[in-house]
């Protein structure tokens, strides 16, 4: 069964970059540009994983996890990816929110991809 992965991104040429990755491994892969958009996608279907920005226009990556995470299925597994957080703090959120993992901006693809191998496995 293809497993499917949410996008939560802002930026949309790093929603092109995800898209292109992502689609080329054979995931069913939906993008969303920001909060809003990403709560409808969860009310209407479940993923196997969401990856998250923090920092989005219309909202905080925190606050799609909590959406996430009050579904039916718990919000499958997540990643957080952030350029304006200290580890520390990632570090904290991750604990917080048991996610699968947290990434700084830039971040290193094949340690990206590797993650979301391992946590879909």
């Amino acid at each position: 069964m293809t497993k499917r992965i949410l996008v939560v991104e802002d930026d949309e040429a790093l929603r092109r970059v995800y898209a292109r990755l992502l689609g080329s491994c054979g995931y069913s892969l939906t993008l969303a540009g920001g909060a809003g958009e990403a709560r409808a996608l969860l009310a209407a279907a479940s993923y196997d994983l969401m990856i998250t920005d923090y920092e989005l226009g219309d909202g905080k990556g925190t606050e799609i996890i909590e959406t996430a995470r009050a579904g039916v299925d718990g919000g499958g597994s997540i990643i957080m990816i952030s350029g304006s957080l200290e580890t520390a703090e990632m570090d904290r959120l991750a604990e917080h929110y048991r996610l699968a993992g947290c990434f700084p901006k830039p971040f290193n693809l094949e340690a990206l991809l590797s993650k979301i191998s391992e946590t879909l496995s």
